[in-house]
């Protein structure tokens, strides 16, 4: 199970190092690097608040071009909160914007590492990692460090069964699972 290659894959998150990591996770299911869409990082400030105020803009921009094939990739992390606290927030952020919550049939695939993404480049680098410790900075700026880890957690997502002890990750598989099933 590998995502479709005929969509334009948005990716909207927190910095650059969850950027890299989310590309390269498509590239190695197959994502054509040319239909990889980074919208904007945020120029300053808290990258899970940008987050949140761009995602009804977004989500509302990818119901307006519905009859395009875009599918609209959002990593936010949990930090101290669970992933469906994470949902819910996106969700209010929607109705404070005046936009309908998201949808089973919404083409949106939503990516919540607990603490941070550090956590699952950790993990899939072959580290026992959990998720109450925060492994922030470890790559002293060099994000391309965590494309073994991406092209890991790709493998192990195209695969029929997924465990892991981590909840975000589950919870990540159950969203990517969720989005095969509506493209495919």
């Amino acid at each position: 199970m590998k995502l479709s290659k005929d969509y334009k894959y948005n990716i909207l998150c927190e910095d650059k190092l969850t950027h890299c990591f989310i590309r390269r996770f498509l590239i190695s299911q197959g994502v054509n690097a040319r239909k990889i869409n980074a919208l904007p990082l945020p120029a300053a400030g808290c990258g899970e608040q940008y987050v949140r105020a761009q995602y009804p803009k977004q989500l509302s921009f990818l119901r307006s071009n519905s009859y395009v094939s875009n599918v609209l990739v959002v990593a936010i992390d949990a930090d101290f909160n669970t992933c469906i606290e994470r949902q819910k927030q996106l969700d209010e952020a929607c109705g404070e914007a005046g936009v309908d919550i998201r949808t089973a049939k919404d083409k949106l695939l939503l990516f919540v590492p607990k603490r941070n993404i550090e956590t699952w480049i950790k993990h899939f680098d072959g580290e026992d990692v959990d998720e109450e410790h925060d492994y922030a900075h470890f790559l002293n700026g060099h994000e391309s460090d965590c494309y073994n880890s991406a092209a890991k957690m790709a493998e192990e997502f195209s695969k029929t069964t997924f465990t892991s002890e981590l909840s975000s990750l589950k919870f990540a598989y159950q969203e990517y699972i969720r989005l095969i099933k509506l493209i495919s």
